[in-house]
């Protein structure tokens, strides 16, 4: 067979000759470890891209033959992906010449780009040893492409659980549930969690699912399954949980066929009381039958079926319909019994016209028949549901039937539906106008307009059916809305990481919340984890109002249960519950009279689900004449530093107050109830005081202290780096990700301790899946950064490869991340991130590879000596974010941006870029001077500044693009240099032209040295992200009877020794052991597990070799390795002394 498949290929290239559209096959033996090179096929009319990764420029006439020689008899699964911007057919066959082992064509789904990234496997149940052809052949495009084709693959079958049969809990996916004992049993399964486990179905048909379930809690566990070839939804059904006394066996019926071929089965766990809903044991999927008996359907021409809410289906038809009524029927594997009976009881026949349809009378006006459709099964079917209904209602007279006021359920008025129509709702509070919406006969809806004379609001609605209308008129009492006056100001309190202080509170330096496990999403919403939580409020401060904004939760119902101010008199409306999902939202308004200025409020919840809310104030500032009250001073830490931030929370907001501390002076912001003094450069093992003078720290109506503040500063000794090696070493995929999972499940609390990942040189390859670290303080430490390549195909904003936005306390030094998607291809669109994330976070020496978006930035993060590549908006986002010393590379593209900031209002900085240079990538043609721009705005209030940035190629002459319309925009540059130090010319620049507001975009001399790293990343903590990359020292290592050795070093948390460049291992000792001769190397790692400078090469390998020192330079003739003649040796270092190779000690 081997001498067959050659002779086809080399017939077909001597047929074919010199075409430019054909490229010939290399032999693919399989297994493999690693994705096939597209390029080892012939590729006939399409061609290989990035360096045969991908497979594009594909058409009608498109065949992709592989020559496989396959080593290991098994089955496999074929895998590949998919993108493209139409429709096409794809014919993948597999065969020997003699037997056809694979042969289905796959439907190349349009995803709106041309990236490779739906999923195709097809099973090859078992392959012989021998050698084959593999076919790709375009059947049919709706366009002139046919799709991009990547990451191409055999994987064994033997990885894969087979159905029938058991599904292994080790091998499930799980978000939010976890196995236990070992894998016995599944447990923490609370709502909204999820557990997914892929398998081959072996054999089609009907299944049940077995296994022994231990309901803790009521519940409900959506099951559905997926093909993972096609995506079709082959089950969907749900399972009732129930609470029992300990794990009983269970059989569930699968409603639907599962065709062969691989399977993904999801089960989604939802429950209202919260709490653990179940636990649960192994699977087992066992054939049922091989067909489902069901009802799939039912239609009627020119009419609408839905949904019933007590029935399968309703249909509501018109009062001008024929007199009978036909509907079909839509049936599987199924003998139907028809029958129907009116309002009353009384059977209404049913004709059966023999073709699928079924014809009655239509019902008088305003009633409903009920049609039964009874199911019995057809030979080698399973029924899972042995009636399905059908309620027919006619249309007659507009009556009201319901009635919800703010979506809440009403007793309907009695004489509503009696002329006049009107009618009176009491015994509610609203605070602010209702909604009111009326539901009538026909089950259409309509929503009331309100009018408010005093504490009434009253509504007309209209109904209609048909061409006939009716006016009903509502007065709905116990209406109190709180008239705003001119005093009155508008306070809006939003959810801001900056903000948040701990795991519980949150202040914008004015006013604090109070909680436990509180989070949010950005200028938006708080998430509630607490039952009780506390607005502190300043004591100038009246609250009129509190409003919850956009009120609703992320899980589930529950409700306010109070709010209490002490002396105030609160009105909570009747309507003050919450649910999900985000539909549900709505603002929860709340009246306070006869609040104290400064007194706290506090709100409980009570239902859990994490509700969500901004909060919107209405107040009154009243004037006070008392000195301002120090509630709290606070220094961080100078155990080991030798600098601090000193803070004075006060019971009223601040004005800029100037402290001092030995000879010099101290400034500390105002705006803010806390008062923070940022201390730097002390002296260390040296006590210190700050001191505010009598009347220096006044509040915003001029009041001060009366008497002399002094806040003592204790600096100890400079930090000893504590000893530790690498936690983990990695070489390939399966380690890296072993260890992010043992981290994410070691560093759950932002003390943790350190946890260094130590990443070998080679080529990480993710595929479509997302690197995310949920850890706290997790180094991963290269290395070398053009050696360590991690990367995956990724697409979205929100789908970066290394994922970093949960967590603080990130260290990345000497790696490269690069997104595949679209990158180093002709066509450049596509958002694809590289990382996003990181919140005090520092990276030195990393490279980040996309094209749009590549780096999607976090709260806080410090970048040296880093390279970034992109196109648009490549680094974008929120955050103060500092860069220094970065290249920043645009790829060959026209109209590139750099940044695309969405700064916080909260923040001063954005992003700073600090002696950093700007080049085009090699060989981007497209990049030229005027062909980019420096940013442009994205969101809230976006800030970016260049300082001192060399310019290998100018932007266009404003520097500033548009994007987002009305924003505050701060854009500033500053000394830009083109390559020979010359000053480029700023006198043409602009700022965004989509700026609300106008400014020159350049700083002077003064305002460009407030951009310090310690002001831009120094925030209310003192950190000082220098401290954490520093470069330590090369190693002075000697060798002496096959042990290398070397001084301690301070600033070493560990050493690594290599070996003729290759890693060897790391230690914390100052010696190592040779047991192989070559030419080893030291570096020592910093603090976070930063690799520091290469020492002195020692070459074990050379032989004849003593030992010389320091003292006897001068009694010899001394000559170095390449024959020069030398006065003075190098430790370490061999040469040749009186004719014979010596290492210098």
């Amino acid at each position: 067979m081997k001498k067959i498949l050659t002779l086809t290929v080399v017939l077909l290239l001597t047929l074919l000759g010199r075409n430019a559209d054909v490229i010939a096959a290399t032999a693919v033996d399989i297994p493999a470890a690693t994705t096939i090179n597209w390029e080892n096929a012939t590729l006939e009319n399409c061609k290989s891209e990035n360096g045969g990764t991908d497979v594009g420029s594909t058409g009608e006439n498109t065949v992709i033959t592989f020559s496989i020689n396959n080593t290991v008899k098994q089955g496999y699964i074929l895998s590949f992906l998919t993108g493209t911007k139409n429709e096409a057919d794809l014919n993948v066959t597999l065969t020997d010449g003699d037997v056809t082992y694979l042969d289905e064509t796959i439907t190349v789904l349009n995803t709106g780009n041309w990236t490779p990234s739906v999923k195709h496997q097809l099973v090859i149940p078992e392959l012989p040893v021998g050698e084959y052809s593999l076919v790709f052949k375009v059947t049919r495009t709706t366009d002139k492409y046919a799709g991009n084709y990547g990451s191409l693959t055999f994987s064994s079958t033997s990885d894969y659980d087979k159905c029938p049969g058991t599904l292994s809990l080790a091998k499930g996916t799980y978000n939010g549930p976890r196995t236990e004992n070992d894998n016995d049993n599944v447990g923490f399964v609370t709502n909204g969690g999820t557990a997914t486990y892929s398998f081959i179905n072996t054999e089609a048909g009907v299944y049940n699912m077995t296994l022994d379930f231990y309901g803790l809690n009521a519940g409900k566990m959506n099951i559905i399954v997926t093909d993972e070839n096609t995506g079709t939804e082959e089950v969907n059904t749900i399972y009732e949980i129930t609470k029992n006394a300990g794990y009983t066996p269970t059989t569930i019926l699968l409603p639907g066929k599962m065709e062969t071929g691989v399977k993904k089965i999801t089960f989604t766990f939802t429950n209202e009381g919260g709490g653990f809903i179940c636990n649960y044991k192994t699977p087992r999927l066992e054939k049922y039958a091989s067909n489902i008996a069901m009802v799939k359907n039912v239609s009627i021409d020119g009419l609408s079926v839905k949904e019933g809410t007590t029935t399968d289906w309703l249909v509501n038809i018109p009062t001008t319909y024929d007199e009978t009524t036909t509907f079909r029927v839509e049936s599987i594997s199924a003998d139907l019994t028809v029958t129907a009976r009116d309002a009353e009881g009384t059977d209404v026949p049913v004709t059966n016209n023999g073709d699928g349809t079924y014809s009655i009378s239509t019902p008088a006006a305003n009633t409903t028949t009920i049609v039964s459709l009874k199911v019995a099964a057809q030979e080698d079917a399973a029924v899972n549901k042995e009636e399905w209904t059908l309620a027919l209602f006619r249309i007659g007279e507009i009556q009201m039937t319901a009635l919800a006021i703010d979506g809440m359920a009403v007793e309907l008025p009695a004489d509503i539906n009696t002329a006049p129509y009107t009618a009176t709702v009491s015994g509610r509070i609203a605070t602010s106008m209702p909604e009111v919406e009326a539901t009538f006969l026909d089950g259409s809806t309509a929503t009331g307009t309100g009018t408010l004379s005093g504490t009434t609001a009253t509504y007309t609605i209209e109904g209609k059916i048909g061409e006939d209308t009716r006016t009903f008129t509502i007065a709905v009492e116990g209406v109190q809305i709180y008239e705003m006056t001119d005093k009155d100001e508008i306070v809006e309190l939003k959810y801001t990481s900056e903000g948040k202080e701990g795991d519980g509170n949150w202040t914008n330096g004015i006013y604090t919340l109070e909680s436990t496990s509180l989070d949010g999403w950005s200028n938006s919403s708080f998430k509630f984890n607490a039952t009780e939580n506390t607005w502190k409020i300043p004591s100038d401060v009246v609250v009129k109002q509190v409003i919850f904004k956009d009120f609703n939760a992320n899980y589930n119902s529950g409700r306010l249960v109070s709010l209490v101010s002490e002396g105030a008199t609160v009105t909570i409306p009747t309507k003050h519950s919450y649910d999900e999902p985000d539909e549900t939202k709505y603002d929860l308004v709340i009246n306070l009279d006869g609040h104290k200025a400064g007194t706290p409020f506090t709100f409980t919840l009570e239902g859990g689900g994490q509700p969500v809310a901004w909060f919107q104030l209405v107040i009154e500032k009243v004037s006070i004449v008392s000195s301002p009250v120090l509630e709290n001073q606070s220094v961080t830490s100078t155990e080991h530093k030798n600098h601090c931030v000193v803070a004075l929370t006060y019971d009223r907001e601040m004005t800029t107050t100037t402290a001092t501390i030995g000879d010099r002076t101290v400034t500390a912001e105002g705006g803010s109830a806390t008062l923070y003094f940022p201390v730097w450069d002390l002296e260390y093992n040296k006590d210190y005081t700050l001191t505010i003078a009598a009347g220096a720290a006044q509040d915003t109506y001029g009041n001060s202290n009366t008497e002399a503040i002094n806040i003592l500063i204790k600096v100890g000794s400079k930090a000893v780096v504590e000893k530790a090696v690498y936690n983990y070493v990695v070489s390939d995929v399966d380690e890296f990700k072993a260890a992010f999972a043992a981290v994410n499940n070691s560093n759950t609390s932002a003390d943790a301790a350190r946890k260094t990942i130590f990443i070998k040189n080679g080529d990480y390859d993710f595929g479509s899946e997302e690197q995310r670290l949920t850890a706290y303080n997790v180094s991963l430490i290269g290395e070398s950064r053009d050696g360590v390549m991690l990367h995956g195909n990724r697409d979205g904003i929100s789908n970066p490869v290394l994922n970093l936005r949960d967590r603080t306390g990130f260290y990345l030094q000497d790696l490269t991340v690069r997104n595949d998607n679209n990158f180093g291809k002709e066509e450049k669109g596509g958002v694809a991130v590289a990382i996003y994330g990181g919140d005090k976070t520092a990276m030195k020496n990393v490279r980040m590879l996309s094209n749009q978006d590549t780096q999607v930035t976090g709260n806080r993060a410090y970048f040296e000596n880093c390279e970034i590549h992109g196109t648009v908006d490549f680094i974008c986002g929120g955050g103060d974010n500092f860069y220094s010393h970065t290249d920043l590379i645009l790829e060959d593209r026209g109209g590139n941006c750099i940044t695309a900031p969405s700064t916080s209002s909260a923040l001063k900085w954005g992003y700073v870029f600090q002696n950093c240079t700007i080049r085009a990538a090699e060989e981007a043609s497209s990049v030229t001077n005027g062909s980019y721009n420096l940013g442009r705005p994205w969101q809230d209030t976006p800030r970016a500044n260049f300082l001192n940035t060399i310019m290998y190629v100018l932007p266009s002459d404003g520097a500033w693009a548009g994007m987002s319309d009305g924003l505050t925009t701060h854009f500033y540059e500053y000394n830009s240099m083109n390559p020979d130090s010359t000053k480029v010319d700023l006198s043409k620049r602009t700022n965004s032209p989509s700026s609300a507001n106008k400014y020159t975009p350049v700083l002077t001399d003064e305002e460009a040295k407030a951009y310090t790293l310690e002001n831009v990343l120094g925030g209310t903590d003192s950190w000082l992200p220098t401290e954490e990359t520093v470069t330590v020292a090369a190693p002075v290592v000697t060798v002496k009877d096959k042990t290398l050795s070397w001084e301690d070093s301070d600033d070493a948390r560990c050493y690594v020794i290599f070996c003729d460049g290759e890693y060897v291992t790391n230690q914390t000792e100052t010696t190592f052991t040779i047991t192989t001769d070559g030419k080893y190397t030291v570096r020592a790692a910093n603090v976070n597990g930063g690799l520091g400078e290469v020492s002195n090469v020692v070459d074990t390998s050379v032989s004849g070799i003593t030992t010389v020192e320091a003292d006897k330079n001068e009694e010899y003739i001394i000559y170095n390795l390449n024959g020069q003649r030398v006065n003075t040796m190098q430790k370490g270092q061999v040469y040749i002394v009186n004719g014979e190779k010596v290492i210098f000690q």
